[in-house]
């Protein structure tokens, strides 16, 4: 993965199963036909060409067939459609699509519904795509066996064109006609029914006149990382909430380094042929922390409530506040507390002592919980003695127990939704190039 200021900036990316840092695996991407001897070896071709054009470096690429016979060759036709175009198919081999080859996948592109229907029975219903459909077309990608070669020709130039798309986002317009369909735009989560995201969104879009449409979308720890980069290659982009944040940096190909020092996304898109990933919650996180903080002076301790995608920003954020003087992290997970820690190792921050001990200037709850209005991350009579601030980027109908208690024991508190309207608009500003129509968002919530 690549970082860098924004998108259109750095080198060469990467698509790959690791963090920023790591090694990893490579991402695997299969196409999937019938006998592996016509179209899924020519779309394995392509794509192998296209990635190394593209700069994709790590990205695999292979093929099956549900009914192949192993070690069968290409298609006499399949070859000469792929030797027209400067490819060599010669070296081909037939592969029989099994469960193994379907665990061993990132992504299985299949030419045709019993192509689906056969990779979900060997259990890839969370990795399996269409072709066609990740494409932006309908139907199957029809079969030239017993044809001509102008019908090889003809299927060779359409699968190139629909391959190219998928994983350069060319002609990202293909999906939908431009003219009239809208661009879509999602917040993936799970849950995230909650999410007012589409609410605001959704006002910026009509405000700016932009043939958009953003919705929330629930999605699974294997979908995500997949739906992810079908929705930034046609034409759209999004967002990215609780638990995902961290579980979706191997899917893209150039990062910021708001992502790269947290190890957290939560905003997506494509350029130039690239999905790229920010993290606006830093942003958003330290316009909210500005106001709340205006005259609490230095040397402030913070106790951060948290250690997943939310508390990387935060803890981010305020390493580079002045003010702060010591951040000390709580976690129901011991473990992930004190992974955070080793990602940052700084000494600032470290783990909290039990409530009893602790005497934080501030609290921030970067968890979800208090997002139903029923639940408090913590009880702030246990600690040692009351913050005079309190942060709570959950937002609710109403004001959260955590800020209600907070108001009640004489502290000043703002609840998430400042934060999330200004993480939103520098979202927006990241699709786009600009920043929303003003007030838009906020006026939303009113």
């Amino acid at each position: 993965m690549t970082t860098g200021g924004g998108g259109g900036a750095g080198a060469r990316g990467r698509l790959g199963r690791a963090g920023p840092g790591g090694s990893g695996r490579h991402f695997l991407l299969t196409f999937v036909c019938t006998g592996n001897t016509c179209r899924s070896p020519m779309a394995e071709a392509i794509a192998r060409r296209i990635a190394a054009r593209a700069g994709i470096a790590t990205i695999r690429v292979g093929s099956a067939g549900t009914d192949a016979w192993p070690g069968q060759p290409a298609s006499e036709g399949a070859l000469r459609a792929a030797s027209g175009a400067g490819l060599d198919l010669t070296s081909h081999r037939a592969t029989l699509l099994t469960a193994e080859v379907v665990a061993a996948s990132d992504l299985l592109l299949c030419m045709g519904r019993s192509h689906l229907r056969r990779v979900e029975e060997l259990g890839g219903a969370q990795t399996a795509r269409l072709l066609t459909e990740m494409a932006g077309a309908a139907g199957d990608v029809p079969d030239p066996f017993g044809g001509n070669q102008g019908v090889y020709d003809a299927a060779f130039a359409e699968i190139e064109r629909m391959v190219r798309g998928v994983l350069t986002g060319a002609d990202s317009a293909r999906g939908r006609d431009a003219a009239d369909k809208p661009a879509v735009y999602a917040v993936l989560g799970d849950p995230v029914a909650h999410s007012l995201s589409p609410t605001i969104h959704n006002a910026a879009f009509r405000a700016a006149g932009r043939n958009a449409h953003y919705i929330a979308r629930r999605v699974s720890a294997g979908e995500c990382g997949a739906v992810l980069r079908e929705l930034a290659l046609v034409g759209g982009g999004g967002n990215v909430t609780v638990p995902h944040k961290e579980r979706v940096l191997p899917f893209l190909d150039r990062c910021t380094e708001a992502v790269e020092a947290t190890g957290a996304c939560n905003t997506f898109w494509a350029e130039g042929g690239h999905v790229w990933g920010d993290n606006t919650d830093v942003a958003g996180f330290l316009h909210s922390w500005k106001r709340l903080t205006a005259d609490a002076g230095d040397d402030l301790d913070v106790l951060l409530l948290g250690a997943g995608g939310a508390a990387r920003a935060v803890a981010f954020a305020l390493l580079q506040c002045e003010e702060v003087g010591r951040i000390r992290v709580r976690n129901r997970s011991p473990e992930r507390a004190r992974a955070l820690l080793r990602h940052f190792a700084d000494p600032r921050i470290a783990s909290a002592p039990p409530p009893p001990a602790c005497a934080p200037d501030i609290v921030v709850n970067a968890t979800s919980v208090g997002m139903n209005g029923r639940r408090s991350p913590l009880d702030l009579a246990a600690l040692r003695q009351a913050p005079a601030r309190v942060a709570d980027l959950v937002y609710a109908p109403v004001l959260t127990p955590f800020c209600n208690q907070a108001r009640t024991m004489g502290a000043s508190a703002v609840d998430g939704r400042e934060m999330l309207v200004r993480q939103a608009e520098a979202a927006y500003a990241r699709w786009f190039g600009e920043p929303p129509p003003k007030g838009a968002m906020s006026r939303a919530l009113d």
